[in-house]
Protein backbone atom coordinates (compact mmCIF):
# COMPACT_ATOMS: atom_id res chain seq x y z
CA UNK A 1 0.00 0.00 0.00
CA UNK A 2 1.38 3.69 -0.71
CA UNK A 3 2.37 5.96 2.04
CA UNK A 4 -0.05 8.34 0.76
CA UNK A 5 -2.81 6.01 2.07
CA UNK A 6 -1.63 5.77 5.58
CA UNK A 7 -0.81 9.39 5.77
CA UNK A 8 -4.73 9.87 4.97
CA UNK A 9 -5.62 7.47 7.53
CA UNK A 10 -3.72 9.06 9.90
CA UNK A 11 -4.81 12.53 9.19
CA UNK A 12 -8.16 11.54 9.92
CA UNK A 13 -8.13 9.96 12.91
CA UNK A 14 -6.37 13.03 14.06
CA UNK A 15 -9.59 15.00 12.58
CA UNK A 16 -11.95 12.68 14.58
CA UNK A 17 -10.16 12.64 17.61
CA UNK A 18 -9.73 16.42 17.52
CA UNK A 19 -13.90 16.64 16.83
CA UNK A 20 -14.52 14.09 19.53
CA UNK A 21 -12.74 15.63 22.14
CA UNK A 22 -13.57 19.10 21.61
CA UNK A 23 -17.12 17.79 21.46
CA UNK A 24 -17.04 16.08 25.13
CA UNK A 25 -14.74 18.88 26.34
CA UNK A 26 -12.16 16.53 27.28
CA UNK A 27 -8.52 18.32 28.37
CA UNK A 28 -6.13 15.63 29.99
CA UNK A 29 -3.90 13.92 28.08
CA UNK A 30 -5.65 10.46 29.18
CA UNK A 31 -9.06 11.20 28.08
CA UNK A 32 -7.80 12.49 24.71
CA UNK A 33 -5.90 9.07 24.31
CA UNK A 34 -8.87 7.08 25.27
CA UNK A 35 -10.70 8.87 22.52
CA UNK A 36 -7.87 8.48 20.43
CA UNK A 37 -8.09 4.32 21.00
CA UNK A 38 -12.34 4.78 20.24
CA UNK A 39 -11.79 6.60 17.11
CA UNK A 40 -8.96 3.62 15.99
CA UNK A 41 -11.01 0.80 16.82
CA UNK A 42 -14.14 2.13 15.28
CA UNK A 43 -12.46 2.31 12.53
CA UNK A 44 -11.13 -1.01 12.36
CA UNK A 45 -14.58 -2.11 13.76
CA UNK A 46 -15.75 -0.24 9.57
CA UNK A 47 -12.62 -2.15 7.51
CA UNK A 48 -13.47 -5.40 9.17
CA UNK A 49 -17.29 -4.87 8.18
CA UNK A 50 -16.97 -4.25 4.87
CA UNK A 51 -14.42 -6.82 4.58
CA UNK A 52 -16.79 -9.45 5.97
CA UNK A 53 -19.64 -8.32 4.11
CA UNK A 54 -17.34 -8.56 0.50
CA UNK A 55 -16.22 -11.81 1.50
CA UNK A 56 -19.86 -12.94 2.25
CA UNK A 57 -21.50 -11.39 -0.66
CA UNK A 58 -18.22 -13.46 -2.67
CA UNK A 59 -19.00 -16.78 -0.94
CA UNK A 60 -22.69 -16.54 -2.30
CA UNK A 61 -21.89 -15.80 -5.61
CA UNK A 62 -23.14 -12.41 -5.48
CA UNK A 63 -19.82 -10.52 -6.34
CA UNK A 64 -16.92 -11.34 -8.23
CA UNK A 65 -13.60 -12.02 -6.05
CA UNK A 66 -11.33 -9.20 -5.22
CA UNK A 67 -14.10 -6.63 -6.25
CA UNK A 68 -13.18 -4.11 -3.44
Amino acid sequence: MSPRLYWSTAIIAFILTAALSYSQRTQSRKEILLNFCKVVLGMMLLVGLLIGISQLLTALGIAEQGFI
